[in-house]
Formats: C-alpha cells, structure tokens, sequence
C-alpha cells in the first residue's frame, strides 16, 4: 500500500467516524477502509466532546473492514479501554497508549513501562504481521 493510498484511507476513516453514530459508510468508503488501521483515533471519555466512545469507534472500524485502530487522548491512558473494546470487537487490532504531554508529566519511563504490563499487552505493543488469509486483505 504505497502512503497516499494510506492517507486518502485514514482520511476517509475520519470522515466516516465523525458522521453520527450509526451512520453507515457507502461501499466505496467501506472498501477503501477494508486492511487499514487508523493510527489516531480521539474518542469518549475526554475531557472535550467526541462524536463517538472508544467502543462505538471500535465497532464501527470492524464494520467498514479494518484492521485496527489506536484510541488515543491527551490526559489519560487508553489501554484499558483498548482491552475492552478488543473485547466486544474480536477479530480487530485495537491498541491503546499513554501520552507523555507536560500536562500529565511530561516524559515519564515508569509511566510507559506500566502500560505495556496492562493485560493483554496491547498498551504499546507493535502491529504484527498477519498471515494472509482468503478473506482478508490486511496491510502488510
């Protein structure tokens, strides 16, 4: 997948994402989605509104084809709710981190080293390879 095929495809995910909850996505933007994994993913709980929870979010990136998603936020660690929403939503990637922003600290090793021992390991954990599958059309 060359980087603007992934760009127009990141791009397209944050369209479908911001639309209202429940909205579904044209086949085209569904296909174009299909293996992705969206990198930057802001979603409830925040402190500011987002259109959709980190669990909706996962929900609908599973159902446009994706492979995964990064739920991200600027004042709290997501890999709690990455393991959850792995949970309701088998089959996708769905990572979790910490942002090291002056607001919460600032850099912090303690900090980093806790959340890759959040279970599962999905804290900081790196994209795998898959095996390709007939049915699947994962980025490799």
């Amino acid at each position: 997948m060359t980087v603007n095929t992934l760009a127009t495809a990141l791009m397209a995910f944050a369209v479908v994402i911001a639309g209202p909850a429940g909205q579904t996505g044209t086949p085209q933007e569904t296909d174009i989605l299909r293996g992705t994994v969206d990198i930057h993913v802001h979603s409830d709980p925040d402190n500011v509104p987002r259109s959709v929870d980190g669990l909706e979010a996962a929900r609908q990136a599973r159902a446009r084809g994706m492979r995964g998603v990064v739920l991200k936020n600027h004042y709290d660690p997501t890999a709690g709710l990455a393991y959850l929403a792995r949970k309701e939503t088998l089959g996708l990637d769905v990572f979790g981190g910490i942002d090291l922003n002056l607001t919460v600290g600032g850099m912090n090793a303690t900090a980093v080293e806790r959340i890759t021992q959040v279970a599962g390991g999905w804290g900081c954990r790196k994209l795998r390879r898959r095996a390709p599958s007939s049915s699947s059309s994962a980025v490799r």
